[in-house]
């Protein structure tokens, strides 16, 4: 039979191995491969001629006060190099180091340590200036609450963006299975949202059609972001668009929907893989979105995107925080996997708590218990528990056995496509005929 070896990125390492199939499902290639940006030139273009209004650039003046809204460990964005020629920038408009400050849009994620603030925003700018980790549960100290949205979300916003003269999101724009893509107005809601506005906004997907991956118009989550962050008064955003080499293909600064816009425009360019037809089996890898069991799903929904109905998922997840990042997160989603719930509905209303409390999650497992009702899947992990008894979760430790498992259900002939770096391309099925190409020996 012939076969041809792939490549999966998995943690540290890389997976190599072989199909038994000789029908592998490709995407169509891509528009276009633009070449990395020179991040300071295209920061300083993009800082004299911001998308959208340009009003918030007239108060970068002597003495204004400027929060910077950081995304944290969780996210690829290249902070450190964004952050020290926009402090540069600053400078040279006379706003000092003493008047700017960085807060970590953390939502609802752990502490960084001060060796990941070193990583992520660089021991310089660490030197330079005031850090402040938003703690979501601060409402007597540090969040302010400013009313409800139109769709009746309480709105709590950490005071440093609201005290400020001017507050700049620094962020990526990636896919985010709720929002549509992550960036823009998300830098404010959930990252540096107060965990009532950040668990009633993530009860949205199982309560308001239209919540999707990969989408933001008519995107109730999404629009919560968007007037949550409006009436924050979030000036700008500074995001970037990576391949899935890490290399920082596009910068957009501006107004936060217009420079999120546009930002998308440049990742479906890229990241966006479209194929004609639904395999029978989708093999993909969750890295680098692969910390903890949360972050490994969404390689997984993008498999459920693409894989047949009835079909099989195989996602490699390396998650060496396990089922997440505090004993919090672990637990639900422990407890989560370990009850077996008759209908996705049911385990809602059994775990979200009251008030939408655990609706971060909550939402999570629920689009996971969706996909399972339309396809199977089965985890590649060395940080899951592999001989748990989990009614709604498969943890295997090597690809060989899922592999296995994939020839007992699957004919020669079945169809498969694999993924890597899933978590951070958009696969989208296009109409028209199946396009199966026969791998050559």
């Amino acid at each position: 039979m012939k076969t041809k070896r792939f490549n999966l990125a998995y943690g540290t390492r890389t997976v190599e191995f072989s199909l038994p199939w000789p029908n592998v499902v490709q995407p169509e290639k891509p528009l276009d491969r633009p070449l990395p940006v020179d991040i300071e030139a295209t920061l300083r273009s993009g800082l004299s001629h911001p998308r959208g209004d340009p009003g918030w650039t007239k108060r970068i003046k002597p003495g204004a006060r400027v929060c910077l809204v950081c995304d944290d460990y969780t996210r690829p964005t290249p902070s450190a190099r964004i952050l020290l020629p926009l402090l540069d920038a600053l400078n040279r408009k006379g706003i000092q180091d003493a008047d700017m400050c960085i807060l970590v849009a953390a939502g609802f994620h752990r502490e960084m340590t001060a060796e990941e603030l070193s990583g992520k925003y660089g021991p310089e700018i660490c030197r330079r200036i005031r850090i402040v980790h938003h703690k979501a549960e601060a409402y007597d100290t540090d969040l302010l609450h400013l009313g409800r949205t139109g769709m009746g979300i309480p709105i709590w916003v950490h005071r440093e963006v609201l005290e400020a003269d001017i507050s700049i999101g620094i962020g990526v724009v990636e896919i985010h299975p709720r929002a549509g893509f992550a960036g823009g107005c998300k830098i404010v809601s959930p990252g540096v949202a107060g965990k009532r506005t950040i668990d009633a906004t993530h009860a949205l997907p199982y309560t308001c059609p239209g919540v999707e991956i990969g989408k933001t118009e008519g995107n109730p989550f999404w629009q919560s972001c968007v007037e949550v962050a409006r009436k924050a008064g979030l000036d700008a955003v500074i995001n970037v668009v990576l391949n899935r080499r890490n290399q920082v293909i596009a910068l957009e600064v501006g107004e936060p929907v217009a420079a999120q816009q546009a930002a998308i425009d440049a990742f479906k360019r890229v990241n966006e893989l479209r194929f004609s037809t639904k395999p029978d089996l989708v093999i993909a890898s969750s890295y680098p979105k692969d910390q903890y069991f949360g972050q490994a799903m969404i390689a997984g929904y993008n498999a459920a995107r693409l894989v047949r109905p009835g079909g099989l998922r195989i996602i490699l997840g390396a998650c060496p925080e396990g089922f997440g990042d505090c004993a919090y997160e672990s637990d639900y989603y422990e407890r989560s996997m370990a009850a077996d719930w008759s209908l996705p509905q049911v385990f809602v209303e059994a775990m979200r708590g009251e008030e939408d409390a655990c609706s971060r999650n909550c939402c999570a497992v629920h689009r996971y218990l969706e996909d399972l009702k339309n396809s199977d899947c089965i985890f590649v992990s060395d940080g899951l528990p592999a001989d748990a008894d989990f009614p709604n979760l498969k943890v295997v430790r090597s690809l060989e056995e899922a592999i296995q498992e994939g020839r007992r259900r699957f004919s020669d002939q079945a169809t498969v496509a694999v993924i890597d770096k899933a978590g951070m391309v958009l696969p989208v099925v296009m109409p028209g005929a199946n396009e199966i190409l026969e791998i050559p020996s």
